[in-house]
């Protein structure tokens, strides 16, 4: 009611009255009178006749696009709450590190509630999992999908299309462990869908710089030895849970300057590019952008990240505004407001080193 300018509440309620209308039947049927009236005196014709709408494509889910999202904290007891229920995570190493940190639930027009994340590798600041509950489908249980599976992500839609049947995911190794997500783990994973290993190579994804681009014939294959004398130099693989970073104080070369509230994600190569960092705590402040490059180390145990930038510097730098796509220009007046090369300048100037 509030909608149409601030009338139908209080106009619609006293039309009834002097009909003397006081059942909903009556109510119904004299609406298409009142519909008719109310247009007569307040319609106004749209300057473009053009209709605007258009098919839905088919990479566009109605359903996730028309969810409700929220997000949640995650106690010390491993729950959050949502519409007056409490959810109970699974106790595993992986979910105890979400202790503190804010998921996103999704709530869906026929009612189904989800709970999503995804994996980073802090190492090279890239996606290399999206993490998948599978609802009333297997028991709920979570899976892995690798963007080597995804055949469009529809980032606006919040819509991923994987070349993945049904019965392969149903099948795939399951996150649902004590254990943290491990090299180990990884090379069943992707020795299970035939995949290629991203680890070893000169790129971000084994000898590229795109998922789309690994091919087994020209991608690095670890032996068992190596995979095993990796395990026991580097147990921790750097798989991480962007959700677990989400709320990290973010610390720069002089004290600290705001949170973590988000990523920005190359669409090619799934890296992240930038970290959106939010100041409104320590003044009235803004969402401004960190480049993953610029991040210095990350403090897992107190929660921090830290970056070689001074408060000064991420204070006068460009806002970001979530609304508007950060374009080639916005990027460089970001780059050149903190005296770094520009991203692709900085790109081709590496490969032209190595």
């Amino acid at each position: 009611m509030e909608r149409a300018h601030l009338t139908l509440q209080d106009r619609l309620v006293k039309e009834l009255w002097l009909e003397g209308i006081s059942s909903i039947e009556a109510a119904n049927a004299f609406m298409p009178r009142f519909i008719n009236e109310y247009n007569k005196r307040f319609a106004k014709e749209p300057r473009n006749s053009h209709n605007a709408h258009r098919a839905v494509r088919p990479d566009e889910d109605l359903a996730s696009i028309f969810s409700w999202r929220e997000l949640r904290k995650v106690t010390k007891a491993l729950t959050l709450h949502y519409e007056r229920k409490l959810y109970l995570l699974a106790d595993t190493a992986i979910n105890r590190g979400l202790i503190g940190k804010y998921l996103e639930i999704f709530q869906f027009p026929d009612g189904r509630i989800e709970i999503r994340a995804v994996y980073f590798d802090d190492d090279q600041w890239v996606v290399r999992y999206i993490v998948v509950k599978t609802g009333n489908w297997f028991s709920n249980r979570r899976v892995l999908i690798s963007p080597l599976s995804i055949r469009q992500a529809g980032w606006e839609t919040g819509v991923v299309a994987a070349s993945l049947t049904m019965e392969q995911v149903k099948n795939s190794p399951s996150i649902d462990t004590d254990e943290p997500v491990s090299r180990q783990y990884e090379k069943s994973y992707y020795d299970y869908y035939g995949y290629p290993y991203y680890w070893g190579g000169m790129g971000i994804w084994g000898a590229h710089p795109y998922p789309s681009m690994m091919m087994p014939s020209l991608s690095y294959k670890a032996g068992e030895a190596e995979i095993a004398h990796d395990q026991r130099e580097k147990q921790d693989p750097h798989l991480r849970s962007c959700d677990a970073v989400s709320g990290y104080h973010l610390r720069a070369s002089d004290g600290e300057i705001g949170h973590v509230g988000g990523y920005l994600i190359d669409e090619k190569s799934w890296a992240i590019r930038f970290l959106i960092v939010d100041t409104s705590n320590w003044w009235l402040g803004h969402q401004v952008l960190v480049a993953s490059e610029w991040i210095a180390s990350v403090d897992w145990a107190h929660s921090i990240v830290t970056t070689e930038l001074t408060r000064q510097a991420v204070k006068e730098s460009p806002t970001f505004d979530p609304a508007l796509l950060l374009d080639a220009a916005g990027e460089r007046s970001l780059y050149s407001h903190y005296r770094r090369p520009a991203y692709r300048e900085h790109a081709v100037k590496s490969e032209l080193g190595s």
